[in-house]
């Protein structure tokens, strides 16, 4: 057994006991409050966690009259980073949230939301994941053994190049592109470039010694590793986001007071899981003129360079309907892109 699941285990156990009972449910007070430990995705200096968690919390805190705490934990502090989904279902820890492709393969149609060049920002990514979680029980049954709360998009992924800008999508083929995540490396094969894997700490020396030609990430990546020092060009092409969950611990919610509970129904709602990728989109603004003070050119495909960017990489759709077809869910992937096609025109004319 990996040493990552029996540090899991180990703190499921030494937790156990921390599962409420009704009497226990009924003691909470400002002074003596139910603390929700949380971990995310997410350093306290991204959008989501600044704008987003934080005054959530701080939300929760006044609607139940100090009665209920958020208590937000970093990546890989509380528990592993790959290992969030678990941790919540075993009670290591109260709530995650995390990005959907990290739950090792156990929920594959939710990769519907990381399609290649599919969605223009996260805020419609957001709005069509959440319609389609309300519209299909099969994607909400991949989250049955936790208390699914909903989901939203992180970022778009972008071109940064160093020395010459990509303005069409036939410009990056034949480059050596830096992947940060194994999701990205083949839809950037599909547009005839060498995806080569870098850790997100080794970006900035990849760039600088001309390993890499380039690097695919969030605009919010970039000022975070103060990559554009290595880059001159950023390329708005919205290459792929990446879907986020956020679930508790089924038996700790069911043992909080109705009173809480409600709270917490009440506060983690649609409009709240919109906002979160409407958030994440204005960070990206925020962060792109960031960029440009210092001295980044910053350019934009054309809605026929992205149609013709869909083509190029269907392949990675393709493979993702053989492997759902392959657990038996086919037909309902297909009818998953089927309507987030259709709800990706509608949001987008919104």
């Amino acid at each position: 057994m990996k040493l990552r699941s029996l540090h899991c285990i180990a703190l499921a156990l030494s937790t156990f006991c921390l599962t409420l009972t009704p009497a226990q449910a009924a003691e909470f007070t400002p002074e003596n409050p139910l603390i929700i430990k949380m971990t995310s995705f997410a350093m306290p200096t991204h959008p989501v966690v600044k704008d987003g968690f934080i005054p959530w919390g701080e939300e929760l805190k006044e609607k139940s009259g100090g009665r209920m705490i958020l208590e937000l934990y970093n990546p890989n502090t509380i528990c592993p980073d790959a290992d969030v989904y678990d941790c919540v279902k075993s009670g290591v820890i109260d709530m995650g949230a995390q990005v959907t492709q990290r739950v090792k393969g156990a929920l594959p149609l939710s990769n519907i939301i990381d399609m290649p060049m599919m969605y223009p920002s996260a805020e419609v990514a957001s709005k069509v994941f959440c319609q389609l979680l309300e519209e299909f029980p099969e994607l909400r049954a991949e989250y049955k053994d936790t208390k699914l709360f909903g989901g939203w998009s992180g970022a778009q992924f972008q071109f940064h190049t160093v020395k010459n800008p990509i303005h069409n999508i036939s410009d990056a083929s034949g480059l050596k592109i830096g992947a940060i995540s194994a999701s990205i490396v083949p839809i950037i094969q599909s547009l005839g470039s060498a995806a080569v894997s870098v850790p997100m700490s080794d970006c900035y020396l990849s760039l600088q010694r001309g390993q890499v030609d380039a690097i695919v990430c969030p605009y919010a990546f970039v000022v975070s590793t103060k990559i554009y020092e290595a880059t001159n060009y950023s390329t708005t092409a919205n290459l792929m986001g990446n879907g986020v969950y956020m679930c508790m611990n089924r038996d700790i919610y069911q043992s909080m007071p109705d009173d809480l509970r409600a709270i917490l129904d009440e506060t983690l709602n649609r409009e709240r899981f919109e906002l979160w990728g409407k958030v994440t989109d204005l960070g990206a603004l925020n962060d792109i003129e960031t960029i440009k003070k210092a001295g980044q050119q910053i350019f934009e495909l054309s809605a026929e360079d992205i149609a013709r960017g869909r083509e190029l990489t269907r392949p990675v759709v393709d493979e993702w309907f053989a492997d759902c077809e392959k657990r038996g869910q086919g037909d309902v992937a297909r009818k998953l892109y089927a309507r987030a096609t259709e709800l990706v025109t509608q949001y987008s004319a919104q």
